[in-house]
């Protein structure tokens, strides 16, 4: 499984996770917006007299949700096209990052989980890397 809270442009962390399936295997890209974050995002809209509350937080969530459904997408199809022999699929939504990649696992039955340790403008490792790292003991990780 590959994860990521920016998977928009990852290719690198989709590659890594492609190769390090066995031929036969599934692949998971998935995609989790944070729901904390994105009701921020909302209370400052509701403080915005100009922005009509309710469709302006279904309008954000709807394109924030469908960039990482768009890419990851055109990853499938760029994989399908290229032939590795492994069964691609994903997961797109909102929830928080450990609690929504730990219901993944245990339903799709994951054996590895691959992630970024840091944005590019970070010197220490990343705090969704860092979440899951601390929380999932039980899975083996390949932290990029």
């Amino acid at each position: 499984m590959v994860v990521a809270d920016h998977i928009s442009g990852d290719h690198r962390l989709i590659n890594y996770g492609v190769r390090m399936c066995s031929d036969g295997g599934s692949v998971w890209l998935c995609h989790v917006e944070d729901e904390t974050v994105f009701r921020r995002f909302v209370a400052a809209i509701e403080r915005i007299p100009e922005i009509a509350t309710e469709p302006g937080a279904a309008l954000l969530e709807a394109q924030l949700l469908k960039e990482a459904e768009d890419f990851i997408a055109s990853c499938i199809a760029t994989l399908e096209e290229t032939g590795p022999d492994v069964t691609l699929n994903s997961h797109v939504g909102m929830g928080h990052h450990v609690r929504e990649y730990r219901r993944l696992i245990d339903e799709h039955e994951i054996d590895l989980l691959v992630a970024n340790t840091k944005d590019d403008d970070q010197m220490a490792m990343h705090g969704m890397a860092y979440s899951l790292s601390i929380e999932l003991v039980d899975l083996p990780l390949l932290l990029l």
